[in-house]
């Protein structure tokens, strides 16, 4: 249970990927109504020729956000979204920022820093 410890199981969000900012926040929905200590290990994402090849293979849209600038707004977005649910659901809900991008620690770093003071 999420007193118990926190999420025994964590899933990965790749911010590359067009729908992650909706996945993520419908999931951190489900997992809260469910009860359950929900875990995120937030990345900017890698394997991109991959999952453009799977996709053409397929017939399917390109999954993947056009370019880098618009990965660093998509992983703004989704850091924002877990801070806050963090900061709302304490133990049930638990974020690992997975960064080598300065800026995306940094902004991680004060973000936490404010609502940690509230």
């Amino acid at each position: 249970s999420p007193g118990e410890g926190g999420p025994w199981v964590w899933n990965t969000y790749q911010a590359c990927l067009k729908d992650t900012f909706e996945r993520l926040g419908r999931d951190a929905e489900a997992a809260h109504r469910a009860g359950l200590a929900f875990g995120v290990k937030l990345v900017r994402g890698a394997y991109l020729d991959k999952e453009r090849a799977v996709a053409q293979l397929h017939g399917m849209e390109d999954p993947t956000q056009p370019d880098y600038e618009a990965t660093s707004q998509s992983y703004s977005r989704c850091l924002e979204l877990m801070l806050t649910h963090v900061a709302r659901h304490g133990p049930t809900c638990h974020l690992m920022v997975a960064s080598h991008n300065e800026e995306s620690v940094r902004q991680a770093t004060k973000r936490a820093g404010r609502l940690c003071s509230v």
